[in-house]
């Protein structure tokens, strides 16, 4: 991310549309953030912690996953795994000025010593019980089908706000997921109202 970000390969991994959708239709929302994207972007990251609508949680500070395997992701060596978690969350709390209590494994790849790890670091582990399916999907449509058809009382939907080449039509597809559920009779809250 880093590395195409500083090399002007990609403009941006902020969706800034998708947050003013979020607040123009008051959708409270957990995000959760790398302590690398927290760098790159101090500013929106305190305000999105500032914002009431918004929650931040840890997503680990470089994205790399905690297990082998992990949809193609660069994996930690069992020795780097605390420091990772460390840096993320101290990252975190320098920028916002918040203590950090929720961590969501990148990939959501983990194994049980992974777990106790978080939990000996003082942070709740969130998993997620929908995948929107926004990630690297072109088709607006698939990721709008896929939320409504799925979608139930206190579920979790994974969905990002990286835009570019990640998530290049969550926005386009919020724009329509958001009304059909409130109409639906859904109301949006953070991981700590659930």
């Amino acid at each position: 991310m880093k590395k195409e970000l500083d090399s002007g390969k990609i403009a941006s991994w902020y969706d800034k549309e998708l947050i003013d959708l979020l607040i123009k239709e008051n959708v409270e929302a957990t995000i959760f953030i790398t302590g690398l994207w927290a760098e790159s972007y101090p500013t929106v990251t305190k305000e999105l912690s500032d914002n009431p609508l918004f929650e931040i949680g840890s997503h680990s500070y470089k994205h790399y996953s905690f297990t082998k395997d992990c949809y193609g992701l660069p994996s930690l060596q069992e020795s780097e795994k605390e420091d990772d978690l460390t840096k993320s969350v101290n990252t975190l709390k320098e920028i916002t000025g918040k203590e950090v209590t929720l961590f969501r494994f990148p990939g959501g790849c983990r194994n049980k010593s992974d777990q106790d790890l978080v939990t000996k670091l003082g942070l709740k582990e969130v998993y997620w019980t929908l995948v929107s399916g926004d990630a690297f999907n072109k088709n607006e449509n698939n990721i709008y089908n896929n939320v409504i058809k799925k979608a139930k009382a206190n579920d979790i939907i994974v969905m990002h706000l990286n835009g570019a080449t990640s998530s290049p039509k969550t926005y386009e597809a919020m724009v329509k997921i958001i009304p059909y559920l409130k109409e639906k009779g859904f109301r949006f809250v953070k991981i700590s109202e659930l």
